[in-house]
Order: structure tokens, then C-alpha cells, then sequence
């Protein structure tokens, strides 16, 4: 069943069919693109916008629309479960998940996003020259993808949930930054969270990285990487207060 878009949806589809880069893999091999939803609720919302961004989104297939990503995201955030006779889902309790219930509760509209857009149909990730090749900047304004989706969108807050190893390889070729200089700021045992907005280029923007919100939590870690954005986001606007 085709489920009608909204209009930030349909600004988004508008660079998911333009993405030079990847946009043929779906139907050579690899899963279906992940493409965001917009909740309708956010639209003209007074509340912030921060903009969730996981490793990737696994076992795609072609009926993850961006409605359906949409209902999804709706899900788990009311927790309440949507059934019709397109989708049938309810909530999913998985620490990711738990997590950016944890965000919306910091008075921001979330919004569920994925570094990797798309993953080889028979292993579990892209390989590490795909996921630099495919997250590079194209077109005549070399922007990446992730670069237009923030643009569009002007979230207030991005949070990479992305571990290090090979995504520091794919966040640094979305940036056309250094993987070198990225390094240096790697989430660790230590600094399990890293602001990031300076080395990414981003003015308006407050960026996080930390790890996947599972390994946080067998870590021991996850109340306190909310704890410690939280502080770093009330920081900046005591520094920035709005006009």
C-alpha cells in the first residue's frame, strides 16, 4: 500500500532519488536505501529538533518506506502500538531505542536517521571502502547526503551513536574532514562523549558522538551519556541564549 508523504518528506525523497553515490545499489545487491521519515507532529513544532543517527540500518528491505519509518519512529516514542493494514508494529525496548526515548525527554523532537544508508543483502554491514565511498561528498555543491539532510533540517542537536573503528572512516568522509583529526576524538573508556560540532564544520549545530547506546549500557555508561549531553546542550544555550 502507498502511504502519502508530508512535505518534509517529500524534500527528503527529493535527495534520496538524487544521491549520485549509492541510490543503484538497491537493486544490485543490497538492501533497500534507508530513507528518514518526518513525523507529522514535528512539522512547525515549537520544540528543537535533534537528529539520531545510528550505525545502520540492518535487515532493510523495500517495504521500510519512509512512511513506514515514520510509524515506526511514532511508536517508539508514544509506546503505544500502531496496527492497519499496512503496519503492525509495537514498542521496541532494545537500549537503542530506550535511548532515544531518553533524548525525546530532554524537550527535543527526535528524529531517527542512520550513517549508513543501505548494507550488502548477505553480511550485516558495509565493508569500510563503501562506507567512505558511499557517505563522500557529490554533485556540484560536494555535498554528502548526511550534509543535506542537515541542511534541509537544521537540527539544533545531532547525536552520533556510532561507535569508532570503521564509522569514524564513514563520519569523517561525510564531512570531508581528516579521519586523522577525527580520531583524536573517538569516544573511549575515558571520554565515552565527545562534542564534535568544531571538527565537523557544523556553526549552528551541537554534535555529539558517543558509542551505540548497547555497548553503553553493558558499559555501565548510559545514564551518564545522557547526563552528559544534557549538561553540554545547557551549557551552549547559557552561553547562546536565543534573542
Amino acid at each position: 500500500m502507498e502511504v502519502e508523504l508530508n512535505r518534509v518528506e517529500l524534500a527528503l525523497k527529493g535527495i534520496y532519488d538524487g544521491w549520485q553515490l549509492g541510490g543503484e545499489k538497491e537493486n544490485n545487491g543490497y538492501s533497500a536505501m534507508f530513507r528518514m521519515g518526518f513525523p507529522d507532529e514535528y512539522i512547525d513544532s515549537e520544540r528543537p529538533l535533534l537528529m539520531y543517527v545510528g550505525q545502520e540500518c540492518l535487515h532493510g528491505n523495500k517495504e521500510k518506506t519512509q512512511a513506514w519509518i515514520r510509524e515506526y519512529q511514532n511508536v517508539q516514542r508514544t509506546k503505544k502500538r500502531i496496527t492497519n493494514d499496512w503496519f503492525d508494529y509495537g514498542p521496541n525496548r532494545s537500549p537503542f531505542w530506550n535511548f532515544y526515548r531518553r533524548l525525546s525527554g530532554l524537550s527535543f523532537n527526535v528524529l531517527w536517521n542512520n550513517l549508513d544508508k543501505f548494507h550488502p543483502a548477505n553480511t550485516q554491514r558495509l565493508s569500510w571502502e563503501d562506507g567512505v565511498k558511499f557517505n563522500s561528498a557529490y554533485g556540484d555543491d560536494k555535498l554528502s547526503i548526511l550534509q543535506r539532510e542537515i541542511e534541509l533540517l537544521k537540527p539544533k542537536v545531532v547525536v552520533f551513536v556510532i561507535g569508532n573503528g570503521k564509522y569514524t572512516a564513514s563520519l569523517a568522509s561525510a564531512f570531508s574532514v581528516s579521519e586523522k583529526e577525527l580520531k583524536k576524538y573517538e569516544p573511549n573508556s575515558q571520554e565515552f562523549v565527545s562534542e564534535i560540532s568544531a571538527v565537523l564544520g557544523l556553526q549552528n549545530t551541537i554534535a555529539f558522538w558517543t558509542y551505540h547506546p548497547a555497548f553503553l549500557q553493558r558499559s555501565g555508561k548510559y545514564s551518564e551519556a545522557i547526563a552528559i549531553i544534557e549538561k553540554t546542550i545547557n551549557q551552549q544555550n547559557d552561553m547562546h541564549p536565543k534573542s
